[in-house]
């Protein structure tokens, strides 16, 4: 999720900054000697690249049991639970941003297994179900209440012109269960906040509200991914609309000069405050998918084509246009010269959909790489077997259009 700039008061070194690589923005940062952090992300490099490879090659390939390996550790996390209490970002909006995410990535990395194996949904759909039980509570939507001063997902507040442009994600949740289960007992909500976001759509001049004055087109971007994917579950028509506001976002949200989205507009007038940025771009290539295949493929082409840094033999997406710079924030991670482990993650995504597999194993297994090395521990805590980024992994590594994309909306 997008927001303001957050810009850390303490700095690691740059080989340091390699162990935020998986990090997927849960915002520990790690100290230690610089020299043996170096020497160790190297060491397991030969060994790890061959097997990344194969598993790079089946999971781009769609195989069953590379998928359910991943997903095995996202459904653990869902049984284990998870709270904002299980990220230490400094920031309780960010904790609860990330709690949010790890629950919305976890339902659709399962739900797009399922569109190839519908088979699996006596496994998967309980799971899919509890984690959305959690996104809806009360406890999960604090850092929003605390912010607008009411629980979004009331009647009341869904009834308002309030944005809330936060719950585009946790519509996302909804409309991906929504697809494979109809009549689910979260239906009538996917319906009303559907709704909600429309009208707040329809009535504002570009863009809502992520929290009062602050929007973020990554955060427009989901909101319209989760319209979308209702569309496609319930057959609700809305593709003129969807087709409106995704020309409203070439104009006003991406960059003509670089073709990245704006990480920050002015909620008002819709002008950029923030530079544009691969993070947010990448993010809302996955997202915007759901609306259009087309729009999404070309919102990539200049992550694949001038973002893409290859450094020591390993790959990585540059958070900032050529010849732009910045310090990147939570959204991005720590930036490893220059490189931003979230949009890299989720570049791994966006070459899925694309069906370049060159680059999709090219960032797979640069990720790998640093994970299994001494650099993918954080104050005790494994990278690879974060909730975050157990969810992040599954989703970009499975990311795939829904079958009933076809359906003419």
């Amino acid at each position: 999720m997008a927001k303001q700039p957050q810009i850390r008061v303490d700095r690691v070194a740059t080989a340091m900054a390699l162990s935020l690589f998986l990090s997927t923005g849960c915002g520990a940062i790690v100290s230690g000697p610089t020299e043996t952090a170096a020497t160790d992300a190297a060491e397991p490099a030969e060994s790890l690249n061959a097997s990344s490879g194969a598993v790079a090659d089946a999971l781009y390939s769609g195989d069953l049991q590379a998928q359910q390996e991943l997903a095995a550790r996202v459904i653990a996390d869902i049984e284990r639970g998870i709270t904002a209490d299980d990220f230490q970002t400094g920031d309780p909006r960010f904790d609860g941003e990330w709690a949010v995410g790890s629950y919305q990535l976890a339902v659709l990395g399962l739900g797009q297994i399922l569109m190839d194996h519908p088979e699996l949904k006596p496994q998967y759909l309980p799971v899919m179900e509890q984690a959305i039980a959690q996104l809806i509570s009360p406890e999960l939507n604090a850092f929003g209440t605390a912010a607008w001063g009411e629980n979004g997902l009331t009647a009341a507040s869904l009834n308002s012109q309030n944005g809330h442009a936060y719950l585009g994600y946790t519509n996302l949740a909804l409309s991906m269960l929504r697809l494979h289960q109809p009549r689910n007992r979260f239906a009538d909500l996917n319906d009303r906040l559907t709704d909600a976001l429309v009208l707040r759509l329809k009535t504002a001049d570009d863009i809502i509200e992520t929290y009062p004055g602050e929007a973020y087109p990554p955060d427009l971007a989901a909101v319209l991914g989760s319209i979308a994917l209702h569309s496609d579950a319930t057959d609700s028509k809305r593709g003129p609309f969807l087709q409106e506001m995704l020309e409203r976002f070439q104009q006003k949200f991406v960059d003509p000069a670089t073709g990245l989205v704006f990480q920050a507009v002015d909620f008002r007038e819709g002008y950029p405050t923030d530079l544009p940025r691969a993070s947010g771009t990448t993010l809302g290539v996955y997202y915007l998918s759901f609306v259009d295949p087309a729009f999404a493929k070309s919102l990539f082409q200049p992550i694949a084509e001038q973002q893409l840094s290859q450094t020591l033999g390993m790959g990585g997406i540059k958070e900032y246009a050529p010849n732009q710079a910045g310090t990147g924030d939570v959204d991005s991670g720590e930036l490893i010269m220059g490189i931003s482990p979230s949009a890299t993650v989720f570049a791994l995504g966006g070459a899925r959909l694309t069906g370049d597999r060159t680059l999709y194993n090219n960032l797979y297994s640069s990720i790998q790489i640093l994970g299994h090395s001494s650099l993918g521990e954080q104050n005790g805590i494994s990278l690879l077997k974060s909730p975050l980024g157990n969810a992040m992994m599954l989703a970009m590594l499975t990311a795939q259009l829904p079958t009933r994309q076809t359906i003419k909306r």
